[in-house]
């Protein structure tokens, strides 16, 4: 027992510490959101030592408020934090709890962070951007966490290993090693910032030097600033991360660390039959429901052939292919 908890000690991480803009059934609108979920759940089952930090969000993606109230975690505000940001002091309420092991922060400021997504222009982006990723390096001092770990997600974060690169913390950090992950990378994807006629200089809001988020002109990108200044990034499975490395427009940054990290996204079998268990144990009665809900049905229409498409409705997602078939079957089936 002695030899077996030397071995486990020896390979625990110290506190992994997660940022993201979505998570779980609080606020997740993609992948994103269950990935981070589930990976950190993952790693707590391995023994590690796990906070994830995200937004409170002033409604989440069902327009509820006050969400976080009667949530079964228990999440309760355990008092506020300061950040500056473009020479004003920000606060946030800080909320926390524990999901499965993970503690769970979600920080509150209604203004900044009022749905997932949602800004009032370029200008209100940046300045979300700011003050979020200023606000996790805080909490960590503010709890006196010292990461050995900080994991980024998507272009939501991707400030946070450049102010810490840009010594605004300090020496906090310096034990720190800053992982990006890539969930998407398609251009589109990457959160670029086109900054309007009227928004000036937005480099006055995010406060880093400017070459770390364009090569030229005023556009902003937060990839490009999270790939720069991050010890080293990953992403969701081995043949995306050989796509990323050949034709995104950031290669060069992602060749420039050779190392990368690869693995195709988990899913928690035995949770997730559980689950669908639960809610539709076999194939006519998932037929049901869905007729049922999206339809209106009463009871269930076996002759009536039912497709279902589970995703975002997006090109990347082939939703047009969907759409390019859908009425020659109709046609053909009457």
């Amino acid at each position: 027992m002695r030899a077996a908890k030397s071995v486990f000690d020896c390979n625990k991480l110290g506190e992994i510490v997660f940022a993201t803009p979505e998570l779980g059934r609080w606020s997740t609108v993609g992948g994103l959101g269950v990935m981070v979920d589930e990976l950190a759940t993952g790693l707590v089952k391995l023994g590690q030592q796990v906070t994830v930090i995200s937004p409170y969000y002033e409604r989440n993606r069902k327009g509820q408020t006050g969400y976080l109230a009667s949530d079964p975690a228990g999440i309760r505000c355990t008092g506020n934090i300061r950040v500056t940001v473009q020479n004003q002091q920000v606060q946030l309420g800080v909320h926390e709890g524990y999901e499965r092991g993970v503690r769970v922060v979600f920080l509150h400021n209604g203004e900044v962070f009022p749905a997932p997504y949602q800004s009032n222009g370029a200008g209100h982006v940046v300045f979300q951007l700011a003050v979020f990723n200023k606000a996790c390096l805080e909490y960590c001092c503010h709890r006196q966490i010292q990461p050995s770990v900080c994991v980024t997600n998507d272009w939501f974060t991707g400030l946070m290993a450049g102010y810490v690169k840009n010594g605004d913390f300090g020496n906090y950090f310096q034990g720190s090693q800053f992982l990006h992950i890539c969930h998407n990378l398609q251009e589109t994807y990457e959160g670029r910032i086109h900054p309007g006629g009227g928004d000036g200089d937005l480099n006055r809001v995010h406060g880093l030097p400017r070459e770390w988020f364009s090569d030229h002109g005023s556009m902003i990108n937060p990839s490009k600033c999270a790939l720069l200044q991050s010890d080293q990034w990953a992403t969701v499975s081995k043949s995306y991360k050989e796509e990323l490395l050949e034709s995104s427009s950031l290669r060069h940054l992602l060749h420039a660390k050779p190392n990368a990290f690869a693995f195709p996204n988990g899913v928690p079998i035995g949770d997730r039959v559980k689950k669908l268990d639960a809610a539709a144990p076999d194939h006519l009665t998932a037929k049901k429901r869905i007729q049922m809900k999206y339809f209106n049905y009463k009871e269930l229409d076996d002759s009536i052939p039912l497709f279902a498409f589970v995703g975002r409705v997006t090109a990347q997602k082939g939703v047009h292919l969907i759409l390019d078939c859908a009425e020659g079957l109709i046609e053909r089936s009457g």
